[in-house]
């Protein structure tokens, strides 16, 4: 029984460390002073930030083979830019939202 406990914590750590987890930053350098939040848990399709003045947005985990796309507009159409893992995604006049794909 302890086993099956002790196996369950893990897998449950291995899932939460590969969920789709994206940094934004209010500043188009990705430093920790322009920090705004994590979003984490993501899910596939188009998502509105929640918060303004994005500038940059670092990728922190993927899960799977999903892939993170930001775009200048709130409907995820103009601008589209790959937001790849460990890489800093900045653009001076903002982001407004993103997408989550290949699931």
């Amino acid at each position: 029984m302890q086993i099956s406990t002790i196996t369950a914590i893990m897998a449950f750590g291995a899932a939460a460390a590969s969920a789709t987890t994206i940094n934004l930053f209010s500043a188009t350098k990705c430093a920790d002073g322009d920090y705004i939040k994590t979003l984490g848990g993501l899910k596939s399709g188009c998502h509105k930030f929640g918060v303004a003045n994005v500038k940059a947005v670092d990728t922190r985990n993927l899960s799977g083979k999903c892939t993170v796309t930001v775009y200048s507009d709130a409907s995820c159409s103009d601008h589209a830019t790959p937001a790849r893992l460990d890489e800093c995604v900045p653009r001076a006049v903002g982001w407004q939202s993103f997408s989550v794909d290949n699931c």
